[in-house]
């Protein structure tokens, strides 16, 4: 898949076709006045004029006839090295399409030295006329064009995804300025939710927040170069899904230990990992004369362990509530004991 940036050169007049049946004289096109893809409209600059030519008539077996199949472009071409040029031979009295160059041509360094490039066109034209009134017309296009970015991935962020991406490697002479990225959910989303419309920076990662804890999520990725924003895009499908905060650890249990100062802490794990691994606990005690007073206040933290029970040590004979919260590399709410117990004296 290819990225287009077109700026189209609009028709600026038509040459007639002389009596003795050959393509005679040449176009002049003027330079575009905007160029762009969709909604994206900025002023072009690749050429301030081009006249485009056809190319050597030739006699065609299969229409029976002239006909030439390229054309030639020259003029001012000092800013149009790696962009690309497409071709339309219009009739112009009906307004058809007669013929295109179906393979943009990209216009190398030696060419825009040279002042002019061909362009080759998918089906003959007729270079004969039987109408003097009928003519044609030509439509030149310029485009800066790139391949998409493409390996897609991403891993699993607090809410969100941390995402990957590699830069076109074609990227037309043009750097990307930024990239526009949206999201949806699923292998195939049915609709797209932009996250950012222009990252403005060549950086080929961004943290995608406020996404939905447990979903997968596709990705769209499309390309900002100096002319604006490409006409298409990259997709990629994570199979990573956003993380949160643990659940409380459940059946919090505090008894009398054997040694002096001992406390024995278990409980249970929370219902819900946040869907990440639980990695740690963290155990944290109160006074039962502080919690009568305020349970909210007066902890401290006694130790962390990654097993469901383990020890800590306080004030021999002091009773204590305990406490435990869950991190899979974010804490989580605390489960409380039901009891009080008092440290090994």
């Amino acid at each position: 898949m290819r990225l287009n940036k077109r700026s189209a050169i609009a028709l600026a007049g038509v040459a007639a076709v002389g009596a003795g049946g050959l393509y005679a004289g040449s176009l002049a096109v003027s330079t575009p006045t905007k160029t762009g893809a969709g909604s994206v409209s900025m002023q072009a600059s690749c050429t301030s004029s081009a006249t485009v030519a056809p190319g050597a008539a030739t006699y065609n077996a299969s229409l029976q006839k002239f006909a030439y199949s390229t054309v030639t472009v020259s003029g001012s071409l000092g800013s149009c090295t790696y962009q690309e040029a497409a071709v339309t031979v219009y009739d112009v009295g009906s307004g058809a399409a007669i013929s295109t160059s179906t393979t943009r041509h990209i216009i190398s360094a030696a060419e825009v030295t040279a002042g002019e490039f061909p362009v080759t066109l998918a089906t003959p034209v007729d270079a004969g006329i039987n109408n003097s009134a009928y003519r044609y017309g030509l439509l030149i296009q310029t485009s800066t064009t790139h391949d998409t970015v493409s390996s897609i991935a991403g891993t699993q962020a607090y809410q969100g995804i941390d995402l990957t991406w590699t830069a076109p490697t074609d990227q037309g002479g043009l750097n990307p300025t930024g990239y526009k990225i949206e999201y949806g959910l699923g292998a195939s989303p049915s609709s797209w939710t932009t996250y950012i419309d222009n990252t403005r920076s060549t950086s080929t990662s961004q943290n995608v927040s406020g996404l939905t804890p447990g979903l997968q999520y596709s990705f769209r990725i499309t390309v900002w170069n100096p002319h604006g924003l490409a006409s298409n895009s990259a997709t990629g499908f994570v199979t990573d899904v956003p993380y949160t905060t643990p659940g409380a650890p459940t059946s919090v249990a505090a008894s009398t230990g054997s040694a002096v100062g001992e406390l024995l802490v278990s409980w249970t794990p929370p219902v819900s990992d946040g869907y990440k691994t639980i990695t740690s606990y963290t155990i944290e005690l109160t006074t039962k004369a502080n919690y009568d007073n305020n349970p909210n206040s007066g902890w401290f933290n006694a130790g962390s362990t990654a097993s469901t029970s383990t020890s800590v040590y306080a004030t021999p004979g002091t009773q204590y509530y305990a406490r435990v919260s869950a991190s899979n590399g974010v804490s989580g709410t605390y489960g409380v004991s039901s009891t009080f117990a008092a440290a090994h004296s």
